[in-house]
């Protein structure tokens, strides 16, 4: 689940390569070893799993819908107290993500 997050993704938007056309994010195992990863025992205790199950058992929509849906926002709210992030603090993740992957999806369409 926690790979799932918004802190996540916005992590691997930064640490990924954009080099391989049509807008698709590659990260190798070298950077992959280097993206902040929330430690998973601290969801000990954490409603997670029905989660889980519901986020499983659906297609991924786009990012900027993705992160509205309430399965994420559930995720997301969870990691989010973890690291006592501010409502600001919150949007500027939600906002940094669409824009990193917006930007990549556009620069992707105009070659």
């Amino acid at each position: 689940m926690v790979l799932n997050s918004a802190v996540t993704i916005l992590f691997k938007e930064l640490a990924g390569r954009v080099n391989l056309g049509e807008g698709a994010l590659d990260t190798a195992v070298y950077e992959a070893n280097n993206i902040n990863v929330l430690e998973p025992d601290l969801l000990y205790n954490q409603p997670i799993e029905s989660i889980e199950s519901t986020l499983a058992s659906r297609d991924i929509l786009p990012v900027d819908e993705e992160l509205q849906t309430q399965e994420h926002k559930a995720i997301d709210n969870i990691i989010f107290d973890i690291l006592c992030l501010t409502k600001a603090e919150r949007d500027a993740v939600y906002e940094a993500v669409i824009n990193l992957v917006e930007a990549r999806l556009s620069k992707a369409g105009s070659v």
